[in-house]
Parts: structure tokens; C-alpha cells; sequence
């Protein structure tokens, strides 16, 4: 590569005026669509934890079953301890409760096993605020379950499974054996970036197998 004399006059080198008024994407109108909604906590909110054991008892690493144990028992959870996780062998939830709960479920896994579930009374009682996010990983799954539970009160909004899906647009396919119901839907998830806290939404279609 050749370099430029030092001697050389640059001064034609300028910068080309452009005319704004002939340039396509900007005389014309173009729908421009945005996944991305800024979340801002305007007040402190509260997270408790309740230490759990499991009879019979499992092993410390077996996050499948507790999974499990926790789907199973969700709707009794729900009403004593508020929107809540469990994670490890603690549950997190957005109520306060000093008593101490059994809650019973039923796994079929290998066999059917009665397991009982003993919540202990509160634990801990953490605040959480704007920067934490960004820190702890408890708080950032426990803004997203409230962000969760704010969609899901929208009454027009309509979920399966977790997904929001337009069921009036629904797609079948179909075979002499199988019908297959497609719906759009979207997904949405928690981001954290420089620029603040954000919910992603993407869209993911959901399809609903049975056969007759």
C-alpha cells in the first residue's frame, strides 16, 4: 500500500453533502417493530425464604425431582407463600409466613412415591432493589416471576403453557390420523444491559398434538 505524500493537498476531500429529501428510507414511511421494554423498579420489594426438607429424602444434586416435587405442589404453594421458586433446597416467595407447612405430593417417576414436603417459617427477609439485578442471581429470577405474573393478570392476553398464543389464529394440519393446531405466539424473557433492565419479547409458535 502506497502512502499518501504529506505534501498532497486534501482539503478537496470533504465531506459529500448529502440531500436528505431523495433518500428512500427516509421520505418513505417504514414500520419499524421493537422487542424490547424497559422494566423500572420504583420501589422496594420484598423477597422471603423458606428452608425445605423432603421425606423420603432425595439427593442434594437431584434438581429434577424437586422440580418435580415443586409442579406438583405449586397451586398449594401459591396460596401460602405468593408468587415463589424453589432454589436448591430453599423456596423464595413474595409472602410472608411464620408457620411451618406440610405440603403432600404424588410423583410417578419410577413407580408412584408419596413424598411430603415441610416448609420451614421464614428464614430471610431480602430487599430488593434496582442493582441487585445485576448481581444476584435470586433476584433476577424473582423480578422475572413478578414480571410473569403481571402478564398473566392482563386479561387480554392469552397464555398456554406459559406462552402467549393467539388461539383465534389458529393453523391445522391434519392427517387421516393426526391433527396438529398451530397457534403464533410469543415468548418473553428478562434481559439486563448497560442500559437498563429490559423484557424480551420473541415470537415462538406453539403447536398442540393429539390424535383422535
Amino acid at each position: 500500500m502506497e502512502l499518501m505524500d504529506p505534501k498532497t493537498d486534501i482539503t478537496f476531500l470533504t465531506n459529500p453533502k448529502i440531500n436528505m429529501n431523495k433518500i428512500d428510507y427516509i421520505i418513505n414511511k417504514k414500520s419499524v417493530y421493537a422487542n424490547l421494554f424497559e422494566i423500572n423498579i420504583n420501589k422496594e420489594l420484598k423477597m422471603y425464604q423458606y428452608p425445605y426438607s423432603v421425606t423420603p429424602e432425595i439427593p442434594a444434586g437431584d434438581i429434577r425431582i424437586r422440580q418435580e416435587l415443586y409442579k406438583a405442589g405449586s397451586k398449594q404453594l401459591k396460596k401460602i407463600y405468593g408468587e415463589c421458586f424453589i432454589s436448591g433446597d430453599s423456596l423464595y416467595g413474595t409472602k410472608k409466613e411464620e408457620d411451618i407447612h406440610d405440603i403432600k405430593c404424588i410423583l410417578y417417576l419410577k413407580g408412584r412415591t408419596e413424598y411430603i414436603i415441610q416448609f420451614q417459617k421464614v428464614a430471610n427477609e431480602k430487599i430488593i432493589k434496582k442493582d441487585d439485578i445485576h448481581k444476584d442471581p435470586l433476584a433476577k429470577q424473582f423480578i422475572e416471576l413478578l414480571v410473569k405474573d403481571i402478564l398473566h393478570a392482563n386479561p387480554k392476553l392469552e397464555f398456554y403453557k406459559g406462552l402467549f398464543v393467539l388461539t383465534t389464529k389458529k393453523q391445522i394440519i391434519e392427517t387421516e390420523k393426526v391433527s396438529i393446531n398451530f397457534y403464533p405466539g410469543f415468548t418473553t424473557s428478562f434481559m439486563e444491559t448497560d442500559n437498563g433492565n429490559f423484557l424480551n419479547v420473541k415470537k415462538q409458535n406453539h403447536s398442540n398434538r393429539f390424535c383422535p
